[in-house]
C-alpha cells in the first residue's frame, strides 16, 4: 500500500513585499522583477481572463505591439519554468492568461479581502504587513495599492471605534498609532489619539501626541495646528497633573519627568494587574542605567526587595548571566532539595556548601529544562504576594536561554507582583535576535512596555551642564555644549567638566571619556561599515549618499548595507532620501582623527574623484568641495584649478565675498607648488585676481596686499604685468 504524497502547498505574499514559498522553501530569488511584475497582476485580475494583447502593452507601454507580444511569449515561457505546478496554476492559450484559483494557493491580498469581507477586523490587521509591492512601481499598480490601502484604512478605523466602545484604550491606541503612520499629517487622527490618552489617564502621553503633530505640521506644511487641536491641548494643559508624573526622580535626572511618569505607570500596573518588562531603549550616554538606578532607589526606599544584575558580551554568549546575578542579589529561599540542585548549575557554590547535594545532569531533554526554569522561579519568586523589581542592564546583550528562561517567568506566575526593568542600548537591539523575539513575543501577549529616551532639549541641557559645572557658564561656551552634545546626557557631563570655569568659546575639546566611548561605539562595527563611515568622515558632518556610494566603490547591496549599520548602530542618520550626516560632530572628529595621514589623502582623492565623475557637465555648484577634498589629498596642483573654478562660479552668481575667501586659498596653495617658477608666476596671477575683487567689494587694505603679492611675485621681465599692477596699487593709494 503506498502512502499518499504530501500536499504541496504554494504561499504567495503580494502586500509589503513579494514573497513566494513553496512548501515551506522560499522561492522568490527564482524570480525577476518582470516576472514578479507579470505574476502579480495575474494574480490580482484573477477572476477574469487577461488578453494577451492587454498585458503586453501594460508591461512594455513604450514597445512597439509585436515587440511587446514578443516580450510577453518569452515572460510567459520563464514563469512557466519558475513557478511551481505552473500547467495547474496558469491557463494560457493564443489569446489569453489567466491564474487558476486552487485552494493549495494561499495569496495574502486574497485572505485580506476575504477576512474584511467576513467582518474579521483583527485577523485583516494581521495580514495586511504593507502596501502592495512598495518596490514595484508599475503605473498599472497604482491604483490597486491606493484601494487597498484605503481599504485597510477603512478597517483600522472601524477597529479603533470598537475597541474604544468595549472601553480597551489600550488596543485603540494602538490601532490610532498604526493610522497615523499611513496618514502623519490627518490632524483630526492626532486629536483622536490625544483623547484617547486622556482616556486611558495617560495625561503625559497626549501632550506628547500634540508636540509631535504641532511639529510635523509646521516642518511638512509651514502650519500651525487648528483650533480643535489647540483648544484640546489647552484643556490638557488646564487639567489636573497625574500624581507623580512630573516630579523629579532626583536632581541628576534633568528632563527625564515623562521617563519617571513611564516607569512609574508600569510599576504601578505590576502592582495592580499582572507581571510584564519595562524596556528603556536609547543611545549610548543617555541616561539609561542612571535612570533605572534611581527608580530602583526610590523602590526600594518603599520597602520593596530590588534584586539588580547585567548582561555581559562574553563571547558566545554567556548564559542566564543575570539570573545568576539576581540568584546572588539575596540569600536564597528555603527550597527543596530537589529545586537546589537545578539551581546548582548557575550556582556553583552551592555544590561545595552542601556536600549531599548530588551535582545536576546535563540537560539534554525539554523536561529538564522546564525542570530548571521551575526551580528558577521558585528561588526568584517564593510567593505570588510580595513586590519585587527584577532590574537587568545591558539587555543588549541577553542571550538566548536568558531570554527563553524570561518568558517562562512571565507565564509562570501571572498574578504576582513584580516588573522586570531592563534597559538596552537601541544601537545594538537590533542585532540581538533573542531579545527582538522576546519584546515581539510580549508585545502580543500584552506584557512589555518600552520607552526610547529621547535627547535632551537645549533648556534641559544648559540646566545639566549647570548643575555639572558647578557654577554660571559663558554663554557662548553654553551654545557650544549644546551644540556638540545634541542633547546626549553623557556627552553634556562631560564636556561640562571639561569647560568648567572656561571663559571663552573656541574649539571644545574631547573628554577622554567620550573619546572612549565613541571608539567602543565604533569598535562594534563590521569592516565593511567602518570603512564607509571613514570615508564619509572624510565628506564632513554632513554628506551626499549619493557621492560617497561613487566614492566607495561598493556595489548597492553592499553600500546600502553598510550604511543600514551605520544607521542602526546611531552613528550616521539619514537626512531624507540622499543626504546624511554624523549623529554628533565629536563622532565624525574622532573618526577623521584616527585615519592614518596616508589612507586620509586617498579618501579625500576618491571622492574628489566622485565628485568629479557625479557632476561631470556641470561642476561648478561642487568646485569648491572637489578643490577641498584636493588638497587634502594632497594633489595641490588640482585644488588650486577647482578653487579657482569654484571662485568664478560664485562670483558669476553674485557672491564676491566667497569668491574672494576661495581666492585666498587658492593663491596659499600655488605659492607652494613643486614647481616654484611656474607656481610664482600663477600666484601673481591668482593675487592679482584676488585684489580685483577685494577692490570690487570695498576692501581696500585687503585689495592693496593682495596687489602687493602679485607684484612680488611677478616675474622679472614681465614690465607689462608691474606696470599694471603699480597703476592699480596708485589709484588705491589716491582713493585714500
Amino acid at each position: 500500500m503506498h502512502r499518499r504524497a504530501a500536499r504541496q502547498t504554494l504561499q504567495i505574499r503580494l502586500l509589503g513585499g513579494f514573497q513566494l514559498v513553496y512548501n515551506t522553501s522560499p522561492a522568490t530569488s527564482l524570480l525577476t522583477a518582470r516576472l514578479k511584475s507579470l505574476l502579480a497582476f495575474l494574480l490580482l485580475h484573477r477572476d477574469t481572463p487577461q488578453p494577451r494583447g492587454y498585458v503586453a502593452f501594460l508591461l512594455w507601454p513604450d514597445s512597439s505591439e509585436s515587440q511587446a507580444r514578443t516580450n510577453l511569449r518569452h515572460l510567459l515561457h520563464a514563469l512557466r519554468q519558475c513557478l511551481p505546478d505552473a500547467d495547474r496554476l496558469l491557463s494560457i492559450d493564443a489569446q489569453h492568461i489567466q491564474w487558476n484559483t486552487d485552494d493549495r494557493v494561499a495569496l495574502d491580498v486574497a485572505q485580506f479581502e476575504a477576512a474584511v469581507a467576513a467582518g474579521a477586523l483583527e485577523e485583516a490587521v494581521e495580514i495586511y504587513h504593507g502596501d502592495l509591492l512598495p518596490d514595484c512601481y508599475d503605473d498599472w499598480l497604482i491604483a490597486e495599492r491606493e484601494r487597498l490601502r484605503q481599504v485597510y484604512i477603512d478597517v483600522l478605523w472601524e477597529q479603533l471605534a470598537r475597541q474604544e466602545r468595549a472601553g480597551d484604550y489600550r488596543a485603540a491606541i494602538g490601532s490610532a498609532q498604526r493610522l497615523l503612520q499611513l496618514e502623519p499629517l490627518h490632524e483630526e487622527l492626532h486629536r483622536v489619539l490625544m483623547r484617547l490618552h486622556m482616556l486611558n489617564q495617560d495625561r503625559a502621553a497626549a501632550l506628547q501626541v500634540y508636540r509631535v503633530c504641532a511639529g510635523r505640521l509646521q516642518a511638512e506644511l509651514g502650519v500651525d495646528p487648528g483650533p480643535a487641536t489647540q483648544a484640546l491641548y489647552h484643556e490638557l494643559l488646564a487639567a489636573p497633573h497625574e500624581a507623580g508624573a512630573n516630579r523629579p526622580a532626583a536632581p541628576h535626572l534633568v528632563g527625564r519627568a515623562e521617563a519617571w511618569a513611564f516607569l512609574e505607570r508600569a510599576w504601578q500596573a505590576s502592582l495592580d494587574h499582572w507581571p510584564h518588562l519595562a524596556l528603556i531603549l536609547g543611545e549610548t550616554g543617555m541616561g539609561k542605567t542612571a535612570l533605572c538606578q534611581a527608580f530602583a532607589a526610590h523602590v526600594q526606599g518603599q520597602g520593596v526587595p530590588v534584586l539588580a544584575a547585567r548582561c555581559f558580551p562574553a563571547e558566545g554568549a554567556l548564559p542566564y548571566a543575570p539570573v545568576a546575578g539576581w540568584l546572588r542579589a539575596r540569600p536564597l529561599p528555603p527550597l527543596e532539595r530537589v529545586w537546589r540542585g537545578e539551581i546548582a548549575r548557575l550556582l556553583p557554590e552551592l555544590l561545595a556548601e552542601d556536600p549531599e547535594l548530588s551535582p545536576p545532569r546535563p540537560l539534554v531533554e525539554d523536561w529538564q529544562r522546564h525542570h530548571l526554569y521551575d526551580a528558577l522561579v521558585h528561588a526568584l519568586l517564593p510567593d505570588d504576594s510580595s513586590p519585587l523589581l527584577l532590574v537587568v542592564d545591558d539587555a543588549q546583550w541577553c542571550d538566548l536561554a536568558t531570554a527563553n528562561w524570561l518568558s517562562y517567568l512571565l507565564r509562570a506566575r501571572p498574578g504576582a507582583p513584580y516588573l522586570i526593568l531592563a534597559a538596552a542600548r537601541s544601537e545594538d537591539f537590533d542585532d540581538n535576535p533573542p531579545l527582538r523575539s522576546l519584546c515581539a513575543e510580549l508585545r502580543r501577549r500584552d506584557q512589555i512596555a518600552d520607552l526610547v529616551l529621547p535627547p535632551l532639549d537645549r533648556d534641559d541641557t544648559l540646566a545639566l551642564a549647570r548643575h555639572t559645572a558647578g557654577t554660571a557658564l559663558d554663554p557662548a561656551v553654553c551654545d557650544g555644549v549644546c551644540q556638540e552634545s545634541a542633547g546626549n546626557p553623557l556627552f553634556v557631563v562631560e564636556l561640562a567638566r571639561a569647560v568648567a570655569g572656561r571663559s571663552v568659546a573656541g574649539e571644545l575639546p574631547l573628554p577622554a571619556r567620550l573619546r572612549q566611548a565613541i571608539e567602543a561605539r565604533l569598535a562594534a562595527l563590521s569592516p565593511a561599515a567602518r570603512d564607509l563611515a571613514d570615508l564619509a568622515a572624510t565628506a564632513g558632518q554632513r554628506f551626499e549618499i549619493a557621492v560617497v556610494q561613487q566614492a566607495s566603490g561598493l556595489a548597492e547591496a553592499a553600500f546600502m548595507g553598510a550604511l543600514d549599520e551605520l544607521q542602526r548602530k546611531r552613528v550616521v542618520r539619514e537626512e531624507g532620501s540622499t543626504r546624511a550626516h554624523f549623529s554628533h560632530r565629536i563622532v565624525r572628529d574622532a573618526l577623521y582623527d584616527d585615519i592614518p595621514p596616508v589612507r586620509r589623502a586617498a579618501l579625500h582623492r576618491r571622492m574628489a574623484l566622485a565628485l568629479r565623475a557625479l557632476h561631470a557637465g556641470a561642476p561648478g555648484p561642487v568646485s569648491g568641495q572637489i578643490a577641498a577634498h584636493y588638497e587634502g589629498a594632497g594633489c595641490a596642483d588640482l585644488a588650486v584649478r577647482f578653487y579657482c573654478e569654484a571662485a568664478g562660479d560664485a562670483q558669476a552668481t553674485g557672491m564676491p565675498g566667497e569668491a574672494a575667501a576661495l581666492l585666498d586659498r587658492a593663491c596659499a596653495l600655488a605659492v607652494s607648488l613643486p614647481d616654484a617658477s611656474r607656481g610664482a608666476r600663477r600666484a601673481s596671477a591668482l593675487f592679482e585676481r584676488l585684489g580685483d575683487i577685494c577692490e570690487q567689494i570695498s576692501r581696500p587694505a585687503d585689495a592693496r596686499q593682495a596687489f602687493e603679492r602679485a607684484l612680488a611675485l611677478l616675474q622679472p621681465g614681465n614690465r607689462t604685468g608691474r606696470r599694471r599692477l603699480q597703476r592699480k596699487l596708485s589709484k588705491l593709494r589716491g582713493a585714500r
